[in-house]
């Protein structure tokens, strides 16, 4: 019997992956008493310049264990890294000037000297919103880093205050390593609507990524200010389970595709080469870290083939997904922290779901690209007679 039959039989892994998955495809949204108590929470501190922050004394007090220190660092490392490549790949050709990037041609056909032009220039300021769980450390990361190497001067981070103390002390840490210079005590809408409307000495955030339900509903109050949701849409997943029972999440998964769900083009990474072979053999479809040639060979093929399975530790593995960018990466590893962690640079992952008995840093990652935090403008010159 093929995994993808066994995960049918009413495995309850994969009921909850199901569940979870529907979820995504079917976004919440919020009711008019809500968002307008948002709206109104947001006036008043941004009237009253009283807006909920964090001391910076106490961020600075905030610390975690040596070893949850060093994954920081060495994802924070990896992020730059990554968004630090891709804003040269953005910029090239371009002029660095004091306030952003610029491009400038010669119009012919005119009797005067013309010339039209583009600017490229950071926003000033940005926003991010989230539950305050250890999952969500990877788009903090990620957001925030993106932000930063593209030049934004300020981002703002938020979470509810009544979240666990742990996680409260991990994100701490995590904002002010990446130099998030403000953080909100309130979470959810009411955060988001704050961001969008600024106070007296902290002006409005012209984008905010969010992972409450609804918030792009406040699109229409705050036109300045672009709304984006942390989570992707579709079935995108990463499971960083430990011990947990990878061979039922593989069934849970492997039987998404067996029902047609939207799997194709998926990167599976397995903890071991048998895992690696097992799926292989029993999986309809697949290709192997094995069989790679070229990153387009392996991309076709893991569009025809359902999903190409690697190992974490084969760093050819990483740099596949950072080059090819793949809709889905699917991770099966012992090793959770680590590898999650180095995956988070590759497009849309996301790790969980948190219903599983999954281990920190599982969370999700709706990877921005350093060309969210710039604005483009259009200069065209003509020259009087």
């Amino acid at each position: 019997m093929s995994l993808g039959r066994l995960a049918l039989s009413g495995d309850p892994s994969y009921r909850t992956f199901l569940e979870w998955a529907a979820s995504l495809a079917n976004p919440q949204t919020v009711g008019s008493e809500e968002l307008e108590s948002a709206l109104a929470f947001a006036d008043d501190q941004g009237i009253q310049n009283s807006a909920p922050t964090v001391p910076d004394d106490e961020i600075r007090r905030a610390e975690v264990s040596p070893e949850e220190f060093l994954e920081l660092r060495t994802a924070i490392e990896q992020i730059r890294s990554f968004h630090e490549k891709e804003l040269a790949a953005l910029t090239k050709g371009l002029t660095r000037t004091s306030s952003g990037w610029s491009w400038r041609t010669s119009l012919s056909g005119f009797q005067t000297a013309s010339s039209l032009g583009r600017r490229w220039l950071p926003l000033e300021r940005v926003g991010i919103v989230l539950e305050g769980t250890l999952r969500e450390v990877p788009s903090l990361l990620n957001f925030s880093l993106a932000a930063r190497v593209a030049g934004v001067e300020e981002c703002v981070v938020a979470w509810d205050p009544a979240c666990d103390a742990s996680a409260q002390a991990v994100l701490s840490v995590a904002a002010r390593e990446v130099g998030a210079r403000t953080l909100l005590r309130v979470g959810g809408l009411k955060a988001a609507a704050l961001m969008a409307t600024g106070t007296e000495d902290r002006g409005p955030c012209s984008l905010v990524a969010c992972s409450a339900p609804g918030a792009r509903t406040l699109q229409s109050r705050f036109p300045n200010c672009s709304f984006a949701d942390l989570s992707p849409d579709g079935l995108t997943c990463v499971l960083a389970m430990g011990e947990f029972d990878r061979q039922a999440a593989a069934r849970a998964w492997i039987g998404g595709l067996a029902e047609g769900r939207a799997t194709g083009g998926a990167v599976l990474v397995l903890s071991d080469r048998k895992e690696v072979d097992a799926l292989l053999t029993h999986a309809e479809g697949g290709i192997s870290s094995g069989e790679w040639g070229d990153p387009e060979v392996v991309r076709a093929a893991a569009v025809e083939r359902g999903w190409v399975a690697v190992l974490p530790s084969e760093t050819h593995a990483l740099d596949l997904v950072q080059s090819l960018s793949p809709s889905k990466v699917i991770v099966f590893t012992t090793d959770p922290e680590r590898t999650a962690l180095s995956l988070t640079t590759a497009s849309q992952v996301q790790i969980g779901p948190s219903t599983l008995p999954t281990k920190a840093y599982s969370g999700v990652v709706g990877r921005p690209t350093v060309a969210d935090f710039l604005r483009v403008q259009t200069v065209t010159k003509f020259a009087g007679p």
